[in-house]
This record gives structure tokens, sequence and C-alpha cells, in this order.
């Protein structure tokens, strides 16, 4: 009795962030998508690179728009 494949089907998709950025990728989901953060704009991310756009939610958003100005 076979089942069937146990590995899902996997798709190449294109994924756009809301800074701008796209990239390609491989996913079970067929269609592209949306994000609001990548590796390129998130924080973590931008040690080493100039400033780019990136979300900010709350009273720590202002925090750290003022810390980051003061740099």
């Amino acid at each position: 009795m076979s089942w069937g494949s146990s590995q899902p089907e996997y798709f190449d998709i294109t994924v756009r962030c809301a800074c701008g950025n796209s990239f390609r990728t491989r996913s079970t989901v067929r269609s592209d998508f949306r994000v609001e953060i990548c590796s390129s704009c998130h924080p973590s991310g931008r040690a080493l690179r100039p400033a780019a756009p990136f979300v900010h939610e709350g009273a720590r958003a202002t925090e750290a728009v003022r810390i980051t100005a003061q740099r």
C-alpha cells in the first residue's frame, strides 16, 4: 500500500520586502509574497551597512530612533 510522496512540493517564488529588496527562494507556498522586514533592512543585520529603512512600533521605536540619531 503506497501513501504517495511524503515530501512536500517546492516552488520557486519571489519574496518582496517593504524596503524594496527582493529575492528568489523556494517554498511550499505557490505564489510570490511580500514581507515587512528582510535581512537587508532588519536592525540586527545593519551593523556594517549604511542606514536603510526599517519598521519600528510603539514607545520603543521612539527611543530607538532617538538613540540612533545621537550616534
